[in-house]
């Protein structure tokens, strides 16, 4: 029997924050976990996933955070937000940035991620362009040039953990 899979917002509630706040944990353990020490994942989960600053990034107005669901269970989120270091291309351009994409691994179909990505593009749809700032071994990368967006040549600055990263950009349109 196929999932049922919805992606939609999440607003910064205490139940949402919370939800957000153990989601967002589990993937980046997944995420970062054998690509770290132990030391500086808790620093960077502790940082950047406290309720404190989750509940701050939730309500701060250059970010929207949608989760998508497979069978009413948080499956991945994103975060859709102006912030963040620009590739030097898009500097005069009407950017936004899609931060954070991730999907559990026991939620590893292609479904689950187009219905993320989906619901990111139809938000997005009003910019000149996308860009995605992700460490260069990140599983979805593929994904994401299968869906349009494409690597620059630019290579940026150190990713959010001392991890080498790529730029990745799409045409809005």
């Amino acid at each position: 029997m196929d999932n049922e899979i919805i992606s939609k917002f999440t607003v910064a509630t205490e139940d949402g924050v919370k939800a957000l706040q153990t989601l967002a944990m589990a993937i980046s353990r997944e995420k970062f976990g054998s690509l770290t020490t132990e030391q500086v994942l808790k620093q960077y989960l502790s940082s950047r996933f406290s309720l404190k600053a989750l509940a701050a990034d939730m309500n701060d107005l250059s970010n929207q955070w949608v989760v998508v669901y497979a069978n009413n269970e948080p499956a991945g989120y994103v975060r859709i937000t102006s912030i963040g270091k620009r590739p030097q291309m898009a500097e005069r351009k009407r950017m936004i940035r899609l931060a954070d994409f991730g999907i559990l691994k026991k939620y590893d179909d292609p479904k689950i991620s187009l219905s993320l990505l989906d619901k990111c593009l139809s938000v997005c749809g009003s910019y000149d362009g996308i860009w995605i700032h992700e460490y260069t071994e990140h599983p979805l990368l593929p994904f994401f040039e299968s869906h349009g967006f494409y690597r620059l040549s630019e290579v940026p600055g150190e990713y959010e953990l001392p991890l080498a990263s790529v730029y990745l950009f799409r045409e809005a349109n």
